[in-house]
């Protein structure tokens, strides 16, 4: 057989394979429209959950903070 035969269909075969349809998601759609399916409840939980207020402070001295955060003696 002629090499440009083979590129040919080989080529002919990768596009059309190419088309096929993937149908893993057509199972999945249509459970999902299956009533009897068990699925988890949605939970609701606030955007600004979890958000910590800061309020902005005034200016300390440097021997106050250091002893705040140096070792306890």
């Amino acid at each position: 057989m002629k090499p440009w035969v083979v590129t040919v269909v080989v080529g002919a075969l990768l596009v059309v394979s190419g088309c096929a349809r993937d149908t893993s998601a057509v199972t999945q759609m249509t459970r999902a429209a299956d009533p009897s399916v068990k699925v988890h409840g949605a939970g609701y939980q606030t955007v600004s959950s979890g958000n910590v207020h800061y309020m902005p402070v005034g200016p300390k001295g440097w021997e106050e903070l250091n002893r705040r955060v140096g070792p306890k003696t």
